[in-house]
């Protein structure tokens, strides 16, 4: 069996299914980008923990989502489904970078907050 570059609506129904599920690892290994702007504007330390959890949690879902994109090329003998996930994982590091790069710094800690009575 050798894996080309062949394209048909198998191998794009596969390849969009492998980029939802990295997509999907990306959000299971990492808070929201909305999260990360939150806490990369607390203080240099928080930021600094935030960055480090941000590229673990984004290294695991780049194993995961070249586990399913080669078990993608695999089933339809196309890299496609390998390659489209990586690219979209790529948009989605950028993404989070652009995220931690552009804090929100008048946020509050969740542990600061007041709870009002209803």
């Amino acid at each position: 069996m050798a894996i080309g570059w062949k394209m048909d609506p198998t191998v794009l129904g596969i390849a969009l299914l492998t980029i939802a599920d990295s997509s999907s690892f990306v959000s299971a290994n990492n808070p929201s980008g909305f999260t990360f702007r939150r806490f990369s504007g607390q203080n240099e330390k928080i930021r600094g923990e935030t960055w480090e959890d941000a590229h673990l949690g984004l290294g695991k879902a780049a194993l995961e989502t070249l586990a399913v994109g080669f078990g993608g090329a695999l089933i339809t003998e196309s890299w496609w489904p390998l390659i489209l996930p990586m690219g979209y994982l790529a948009l989605q590091v950028a993404w989070t970078r652009w995220n931690l790069n552009n804090p929100h710094t008048e946020s509050v800690a969740i542990s600061g907050q007041r709870t009002g009575t209803v």
